[in-house]
């Protein structure tokens, strides 16, 4: 993978991710690493934005960053740096797990000319020494958000998304597909919202 600023904000993204699952049982700390992992994922895009605006590749960051999902997490991370932290929504699931123990057995009986007659008489015997488990799952959801995926699985899709862009910018460099100071991409720094 060629290394580059894109690929390094988005390995720290990733990083705050994995966090984020090692960390869900913290609620407050995972806030932390939420807020840390919008951070350097929209980084990611910022300098692919600083690159476009060199490279003449003004109108294909635009087309990239007309994705929702781009666009929501964008918002996010702008509420989360200027308004205050996102506050994503927690769901505990438990599940008790209760273990039993029966055992089955049938008798088998042989007469004298060497025919086997068989029982079915089932003995079933519980045992009590198997402890019964409580199982917490933790799962955030972003309120505002309208697919079915939590937190975890649209933070994973956005990395994705992330990781397909920064790789066809390379791609379209190494190509020469853009080239600088385009007369079409002249619009001015501004036209594109951060």
């Amino acid at each position: 993978m060629l290394q580059s600023p894109m690929n390094e904000k988005l390995e720290e993204a990733r990083y705050f991710r994995t966090e984020m699952d090692q960390n869900a049982n913290n609620s407050i700390l995972f806030k932390f690493l939420l807020s840390a992992f919008l951070t350097a994922a929209r980084s990611v895009m910022l300098y692919v934005h600083a690159e476009c605006s060199k490279e003449g590749g003004r109108r294909w960051y635009d087309k990239k960053m007309a994705d929702h999902m781009l666009r929501f997490f964008r918002s996010l991370r702008n509420v989360n740096i200027h308004e205050g932290p996102v506050e994503p929504q927690l769901i505990i699931e438990l599940t008790i797990i209760d273990q039993v123990s029966i055992e089955e057995s049938s008798s088998i009986k042989m007469n004298d000319e060497y025919r086997y007659i068989v029982y079915d008489k089932l003995q079933t015997q519980q045992s009590d020494s198997m402890p019964t488990t409580l199982k917490q799952t933790f799962k955030y959801l972003f309120t505002n958000w309208s697919g079915p995926e939590d937190v975890q699985e649209l933070c994973d899709k956005y990395i994705i998304a992330l990781q397909r862009i920064v790789d066809e910018w390379h791609e379209a460099m190494q190509m020469g597909h853009f080239k600088k100071n385009s007369i079409n991409d002249q619009r001015g720094d501004m036209s594109v919202t951060l």
